[in-house]
């Protein structure tokens, strides 16, 4: 059985989802107008369309 003590956490592995979940959140609330980033929708399609 190996040992576990001193085992450090991955937290590379932690960023990515997180980062997911905040820019969900973000989107979101920009969705439902609860924040409101000025242009963000509109600045987002312009650099897609490029």
């Amino acid at each position: 059985m190996p040992r576990l003590v001193g085992r450090r956490q991955n937290i590379g592995a932690l960023v990515l989802p997180m980062f997911i979940i905040v820019a969900a959140a973000a989107g979101t609330l920009q969705y439902y107008t609860v924040v409101d980033f000025p242009n963000l929708v509109q600045q987002v399609k312009m650099r897609l369309s490029e």
